[in-house]
């Protein structure tokens, strides 16, 4: 699966950054339901960088807010006053911090370099409570034909199926369909939902509508 903010940009058409990342963090509320989704990019040169949130939606927004880009540099958060953030900037790969709030980010890479971080904070307790129960039963994505045709570096995978595990854990908990293109990764988090719930209904994955005509 292509990144993150990539994969977005060829769905939308949109190559304006700003209306990226407001348009990222909205398509990510409506999938994940979390109570915050943020994306915050690495801004200042030299040793002292700093956080800029370039777009933030909470649980209830009508529309996502960001930092003014005319704010004072000394004035935004340094990289070190969000650790998970700075580990997942360092690492270019999921971090997660469990507990109540259950942070979870993900990098947003370029062809060069991780320059922000996808924020999301946090799941329903519930959703994080089975995410982590997913991961721990599938803590890598499968190996059978959508892996073949995902031709992406081996962060880019993970910040996918970890996005998949969420996905599915919302879906599953809100009783509704994973509506997906990408079958065998849902078809198998359904199995594991399953397994760890037999006496539940599955979570149900079904294709994406044809277009009219077709």
């Amino acid at each position: 699966m292509p990144q993150v903010a990539d994969h977005l940009a060829e769905l939308t058409g949109f190559r304006d950054r700003d209306v990226l990342d407001t348009t990222l963090v909205g398509v990510l509320r409506e999938l994940l339901r979390p109570l915050a989704v943020t994306v915050c990019h690495r801004v200042g040169d030299g040793a002292k960088p700093r956080w800029l949130v370039r777009a933030r939606l909470l649980e209830g927004d009508v529309a996502a807010s960001a930092d003014s880009v005319w704010a004072e540099l000394e004035d935004l958060p340094r990289l070190e006053d969000y650790p998970a953030r700075l580990e997942c900037l360092r690492k270019q790969e999921p971090v997660e911090v469990p507990g109540v709030t259950h942070v979870t980010c993900f990098p947003l890479l370029t062809d060069l370099d991780a320059v922000g971080v996808l924020e999301v904070l946090p799941l329903s307790w519930e959703a994080a409570l089975l995410a982590g129960q997913l991961r721990a039963l599938l803590p890598a994505p499968p190996t059978g034909r959508s892996a073949q045709r995902d031709r992406g570096a081996k962060p880019e995978r993970r910040v996918a199926w970890i996005a998949d595990i969420q996905i599915a854990a919302t879906a599953w908990l809100a009783g509704e369909p994973v509506c997906t293109a990408d079958r065998e990764h849902f078809e198998t988090l359904s199995k594991a939902i399953a397994e760890l719930f037999p006496r539940e209904e599955k979570l149900q994955v079904i294709p994406p509508p044809q277009p009219v005509g077709s």
